[in-house]
């Protein structure tokens, strides 16, 4: 297949649902009834072959072929959009038509091309089997998850992508999604400090999206600087420690992860993907969690 049909491809449907598929899922809802319909196609096709060479199908078996024909079109073929069939499938709906006379062979022939034509296509489709410890990860996901998400929807995204790497042993592309998370929670703690740009070279500013995490580290930084220099307190002391542990963490995580895995100097294990998704959940669930309470002192 050209590289740009797979780039480019049409969403399917029923696989593209971004969705776990249980085992009873896929044998009760989807497998039985391929398996139903090859069957009942694999015995029309012994029944026609069995006819005697030359004979013609009368109005009553040419209702039984269509019947067929429609069983495996709407539960193999439609549903798992099999290409392959396309021509053949058009040859047998215009066999099938009403007072066209055809012979047993004929549409012995065309229902085994038919039959070879899905098995063919359905060689394309593959599937991923998750352990069942590792299937409750990613099921857990929108509750383990829940304050970042509600908060910052738009990692919701990135957080699947990042699971879902880990889950399925693809260890440093866990960590990748998992700094992006983290690199997220950056500017948003760089917001929360009211840095609404970054320095840029000859005196001219720049997005925070736009900044390196030097940059962002120094805004805040510049930014707690002059909270410092405001009348002391305890409710100054709390948003230091909060600012502190966090930056403290995400500097932690940059030196572990981040860079390493941005120059590709390093590969990872289940044990290092693992750490990094709960300091990901950790951070952006802390930030989410303050503004929350900020949120509600303001309705106050």
């Amino acid at each position: 297949m050209p590289l740009a049909g797979i780039l480019h491809h049409t969403p399917h449907p029923l696989w593209d649902s971004r969705r776990l598929w249980s085992l009873w899922e896929m044998i009760n809802f989807c497998l039985l009834d391929f398996e139903i319909a090859m069957r009942t196609l694999e015995t029309a096709i012994k029944l026609a072959r069995d006819k005697p060479v030359g004979a013609f199908i009368n109005n009553l078996e040419n209702e039984w072929y269509r019947s067929i024909f429609d069983l495996v079109d709407a539960k193999v073929i439609a549903p798992l959009k099999i290409e392959e069939t396309k021509l053949t499938a058009a040859r047998l709906g215009f066999l099938f038509e009403k007072d066209a006379a055809h012979s047993h062979s004929e549409a012995a022939d065309l229902l085994q091309r038919l039959r070879d034509e899905i098995r063919a296509g359905s060689s394309n489709h593959f599937f991923f089997h998750y352990p069942k410890e590792l299937a409750a990860l990613l099921s857990s996901i929108k509750d383990d998850w829940a304050d970042a998400i509600a908060v910052l929807p738009e990692l919701e995204r990135e957080i699947q992508a990042g699971v879902d790497c880990y889950a399925m042993g693809d260890y440093p592309g866990c960590v990748f999604h998992m700094m992006r998370i983290a690199e997220a929670g950056l500017r948003e703690i760089a917001r929360d400090v009211g840095v609404k740009s970054l320095n840029a070279k000859r005196g001219e500013t720049k997005p925070i999206e736009w900044g390196t995490w030097d940059e962002v580290f120094t805004a805040i930084n510049n930014k707690r600087e002059e909270a410092s220099k405001s009348s002391q307190g305890p409710k100054r002391d709390r948003l230091f420690i909060y600012y502190d542990t966090a930056i403290a963490e995400l500097k932690w995580m940059r030196g572990l992860y981040r860079d390493p895995t941005m120059h590709f100097r390093e590969t990872y294990g289940r044990g290092e993907a693992f750490d990094s998704i709960g300091r990901a959940r950790n951070l952006v669930t802390t930030i989410a969690k303050k503004r929350k309470r900020n949120a509600r002192k303001r309705g106050n």
